[in-house]
């Protein structure tokens, strides 16, 4: 109430005049009240809008924050009541702690300053303790040359921040990045007349109060409307013609002249919309498409409220219009990678498809994805010289009429689709009429193109696949572009590694197949020469030279028996075709140690010790990892050799193991070859030459039981003492 007395105050101080300028001229005094009048009428339409704009919250207080003022759009976004919220300090009710020194600073500003806080964002808190993001500007409003309030205005960004960090994590997935757009904000406080006469301070208070509305409208990019149905006219704030495309109050706006920016398709809805609004009294928001003048496509969310009479009539619609199109082309884009990812799941999915199973899948899933009727797909020769038709669409196929289709294309006589690789870019034609110097014309009966847009795939360097889509209702635009180079990349690494796949398979047959034949025709001509030098060596009359290399040709061929057994091993272990079963270690290495106890001209001891039972999930090459270490100890020993085996369990990681520790009292391995010793291609400077696979096979054994070896010094500090395997396999637990 105060504040309407200081209203009418004002009012009244404005339209004293001197007495001699109004006696005898009432009529003049009639019309300056009229034109108050006028005047309050306004400011209480502006009221009317400055506190039911339903998308913009906004709260007035004074300079120590207290709040004096809480539009509907407050209530609804923080959920206070205006009764709970008026007289509370904005600080308190509103601010997140980690902003609250910032707002504070920023009201101190206004008050010291006289300027608004450029917009920005603000953490903000409501009722329920939620918190939100909300895209804020603070200004002052002066009175009489001095600051007497502020207002801040809220728009919440909650929703599009949230969309925004679901879009950015799904393309860190798949190395597919969306790109986002800023809204740059560059335009600057209005300055406030400086001078105003006494008599137009009420008008110049509402121009300022309008001025800044229009501020906050451009921020937002929401404009302000007023429909009159009776009339069929229309009045747009600046920012809704900026929204529309055109220069703020280019031309008046009739309902059908607003109907023509409407996209054809939407144009029935909208008038539904608005026929049932009219009916029910109660107004529908709408979401609608337009086309600007420039031919640019963007998307408009409606939202009005009635204005009636003391009749109840409806004589205007007020409302807002916002753009919503970058909020619209982040949910496609996002439902877009959706269908890419789950195409390119499912091509993954299809082991056994040929790869013109592969081509066709995904070409038909490119032309879905960009919305067009047709496609192609093309590969290019690997001096970038020629095109190989590969795949049509289906579509492409039925509507094509052209005879005797080429296969293969030199780039060089291509016209517009072959600037794809000419260019090294994609290349987008969206209207496919218009003349082109890269145009070499189509043949009679090819399919009618009125849009065409073409994408190089590569391969580092060198492009590989041209892949081509036509005839998309909208234009063609960069989101296409990525969508079907993404795609067509995921097919081309797809093939790659089907192609690559099958190239392992090949060799891998190859390579069973040279196993099999060392293990079979191999192993069976040894056993042949075996037979002849045994039969030799019974023969009477043989001396001991010829007897002793009769002997070492024997041991030579069965060490070659002993590789092509380790070969034909490792080839079941990669195979993965042996089943594991808990096994009792001990009985393992009781049988190794027994093959090693009579060996001819050695002098051999093993003492065997073990804490409690040792069983290991295992399978029968297990014996394997204890009779080559024990074999390699006694071969580089040369002489007598004492070795010493324990088995315990213990604990490591929380997991259980059983460890086989087998100490020899050889030679030992120099430093520099312990970490070789497990290798394919090493096999240490001893003084007997190395049978190849042996300790390699056991490293490779140990792994496939998920345990670990390795090699010590029996001695630390001395290799010369002798050395220690130690050998860890987890525990059955059974």
């Amino acid at each position: 109430m105060d504040d309407d007395n200081n209203k009418k105050q004002g009012i009244r101080h404005s339209i004293k005049q001197p007495e001699d300028q109004i006696q005898g001229s009432e009529g003049s005094l009639d019309q300056y009240l009229h034109g108050i009048d006028d005047t309050k009428d306004a400011l209480s339409r502006f009221e009317a809008i400055f506190e039911n704009t339903p998308l913009v919250a906004i709260q007035g207080f004074n300079k120590e924050g207290i709040i004096f003022h809480w539009n509907n759009a407050s209530e609804m976004l923080y959920g206070y009541r205006s009764d709970e919220a008026i007289g509370k300090n904005i600080l308190e009710i509103l601010i997140s702690p980690g902003h609250s020194k910032e707002f504070e600073d920023a009201i101190k500003y206004v008050w010291e300053c006289g300027k608004a806080v450029p917009g920005r964002e603000w953490d903000v808190r409501t009722k329920d303790g939620r918190h939100l993001q909300v895209y804020s500007t603070v200004f002052p409003v002066s009175s009489r040359g001095s600051i007497s309030e502020a207002f801040c205005m809220d728009v919440n960004v909650t929703d599009y921040k949230r969309a925004e960090e679901e879009l950015r994590k799904a393309r860190d997935e798949l190395e597919i990045r969306v790109k986002e757009r800023t809204l740059e904000l560059t335009e600057a406080n209005r300055s406030l007349l400086s001078e105003i006469e006494e008599r137009k301070q009420v008008e110049a208070a509402l121009l300022e109060s309008l001025t800044d509305l229009e501020w906050v409208q451009q921020i937002a990019h929401i404009g302000i409307w007023t429909y009159y149905p009776g009339e069929g006219t229309i009045e747009w704030s600046d920012e809704t013609y900026r929204i529309f495309g055109l220069r703020p109050q280019e031309y008046k706006i009739t309902f059908e002249r607003f109907l023509d920016f409407v996209y054809r398709d939407d144009v029935e809805a909208l008038k539904n919309a608005i026929d049932e609004g009219l009916k029910n009294r109660r107004p529908r928001m709408t979401e609608i498409r337009i086309v600007r003048p420039d031919g640019s496509e963007r998307f408009i969310d409606l939202r009005g409220e009635f204005v009636f009479d003391e009749k109840g009539d409806i004589v205007s619609i007020y409302g807002t219009a916002q753009d919503v199109t970058e909020r619209k082309s982040a949910q496609e884009n996002l439902k877009l990678d959706e269908s890419r990812l789950e195409a390119l799941l499912e091509l993954s999915r299809i082991t056994d498809a040929t790869m013109h199973e592969i081509c066709d899948f995904t070409l038909e899933e490119g032309v879905k994805l960009t919305g067009s009727k047709i496609g192609y797909l093309a590969f290019l020769s690997e001096d970038e010289s020629v095109l190989t038709m590969y795949a049509w669409s289906r579509q492409g196929l039925k509507e094509c009429e052209v005879t005797d289709k080429p296969i293969l294309y030199p780039v060089k006589g291509t016209g517009l689709w072959g600037e794809a690789v000419r260019q090294r870019k994609p290349i987008v034609t969206n209207d496919y009429s218009a003349p082109s110097p890269y145009k070499k014309g189509v043949p009679d009966g090819h399919v009618n193109l009125f849009r065409h847009m073409n994408v190089p795939i590569f391969d580092g360097d060198r492009i590989v696949i041209v892949a081509g889509v036509a005839n998309k209702e909208r234009a063609y635009d960069s989101s296409d572009i990525r969508q079907l180079t993404l795609l067509m990349s995921g097919m081309w690494n797809i093939l790659q590694r089907k192609r690559y796949y099958e190239e392992l398979l090949e060799a891998k047959e190859q390579a069973e197949l040279y196993v099999d034949l060392m293990g079979h025709d191999i192993n069976n001509m040894n056993q042949i020469a075996i037979g002849y030098l045994e039969y030799v060596l019974d023969s009477p009359g043989i001396d001991e030279t010829s007897r002793s290399m009769i002997l070492k040709s024997i041991g030579s061929i069965m060490n070659c028996n002993d590789l092509i057994e380790n070969v034909e091993k490792l080839q079941r272990v990669k195979s993965d075709d042996l089943h594991n079963k808990p096994i009792d270690i001990s009985v393992i290495l009781n049988e190794s140690i027994s093959r090693y106890l009579s060996i001819p001209d050695r002098k051999v001891s093993i003492n065997f010790l073990q804490h409690g039972g040792c069983t290991v999930l295992a399978n029968e090459l297990v014996k394997d990892i204890f009779s080559n270490i024990l074999g390699n100890s006694i071969k580089h020993a040369g002489g007598p050799i004492n070795i010493d085996i324990r088995a315990d369990m213990v604990s490591e990681d929380e997991r259980e193991f059983c460890r086989i520790t087998i100490e020899d009292n050889g030679p030992g391995i120099p430093d520099d070859l312990k970490s070789k010793l497990f290798t394919r291609s090493s096999r240490g400077n001893t003084f007997v030459s190395g049978r190849g696979l042996g300790l390699y096979l056991v490293r490779a054994l140990v792994e496939t039981y998920h345990g670990k070896v390795w090699v010590e010094d029996r001695i630390k500090g001395d290799h010369t003492k002798g050395c220690k395997f130690i050998v860890m396999l987890p525990a059955s637990g059974k």
